[in-house]
């Protein structure tokens, strides 16, 4: 009995173990619609806030100033954070977010903004 509570426990604490949470999560995240403006839950708010961000920042064009940047930059965020944090992004799909975004822009070779990540976000190797 105390081998299945424990069990048990790991499988509620361990996201990745949890196959049946993750399942219903990935449901229903793949039948919501973002164009709709459903905000069923937090992360439905983070991402249309984001989406409503990045219009006005298209509006702007090329006039964005300091303001809209930064803007952005805190709404992406408590995005990202917001789907970690329901479990509807993972560890994977950042890196996958990651891997995408060096191909658009110089690829997988050497990086100056990882070595600034590593040294100054990250804190590691300081």
């Amino acid at each position: 009995l105390v081998y299945a509570i424990a069990i048990m426990g790991v499988y509620l604490i361990s996201t990745d173990l949890d196959l049946v949470g993750y399942v219903l999560r990935r449901r229903l995240i793949r039948h919501s619609r973002l164009s709709e403006n459903p905000a069923a839950g937090p992360l439905d708010a983070a991402w249309i806030a984001l989406l409503k961000t990045w219009q006005r920042a298209a509006i702007a064009g090329t006039d964005v100033d300091e303001f809209v940047r930064n803007d952005c930059r805190e709404t992406l965020d408590q995005s990202l954070l917001c789907g970690c944090e329901v479990g509807a992004i993972s560890d994977r799909d950042l890196c996958r977010l990651v891997h995408r975004l060096l191909e658009s822009r110089e690829g997988f070779g050497p990086n100056e903004a990882i070595v600034r990540w590593l040294e100054e976000d990250i804190g590691h190797y300081r």
